[in-house]
This record gives structure tokens, C-alpha cells and sequence, in this order.
């Protein structure tokens, strides 16, 4: 089962100033919402820490982080390039999958 798989949209974006990792909100269709970090920080680059995913349940798994690209994929589909969130996602996404399929 993909535990993202009903994310249907991007509600909200972030970048952190700590280098730039990236924070996403992502909602489904009842509006409930799930919040994700990558860490992209200084501090962290050369470390298996660096692209690292949380949630609030902790780091995601690498088959997690799978399910989490092919939502990802979907959402940016539907995202048009104008919202605000457009390039952090597709950002995150790409990140993502390197960091998933390495």
C-alpha cells in the first residue's frame, strides 16, 4: 500500500535558511494534510543525512520515498507553473528521486 497515494495537491511551500532544504505541505481531497522536510542544509551536505525525507513519523524509508515521487509526479501534473510552490516542488521532486532510485 502507498501511504501517499492520496495526496492530490500542494497546499503549501517552504525553504529553510539553513542552506536550503525544503518543506512541503501536501493535502487530499478531505483537506487532511501531510507535512514533509528534506533536508538539504549545509551542514549536512557529504552525510547520508543530505536529501534525507521526514514526516511526522521520522525519516521515510527508501521504498517510502518511492511511493512519495510517484505522488509527487501526479501532483506536479496538476500543479499549474504559476503557483508559488511550482519550482520548490519540482525541485523537491527531483531531488527526491535521485535520493529514492540511488
Amino acid at each position: 500500500m502507498n501511504r501517499f497515494e492520496n495526496l492530490t495537491q500542494i497546499s503549501d511551500c517552504s525553504i529553510a535558511m539553513d542552506g536550503g532544504s525544503i518543506g512541503l505541505t501536501l493535502a487530499d481531497e478531505a483537506g487532511s494534510v501531510s507535512h514533509l522536510m528534506m533536508n538539504k542544509s549545509v551542514g549536512a551536505i557529504g552525510t547520508s543525512a543530505f536529501n534525507q525525507v521526514t514526516d511526522a513519523n521520522g525519516p521515510l524509508t527508501k521504498s517510502e520515498m518511492k511511493q512519495l515521487s510517484e505522488a509527487l509526479q501526479t501532483i506536479r501534473e496538476k500543479t499549474d507553473s504559476s503557483d508559488p510552490c511550482f519550482e520548490l516542488l519540482r525541485d523537491f521532486s527531483a531531488s527526491l528521486r535521485q535520493a529514492a532510485y540511488a
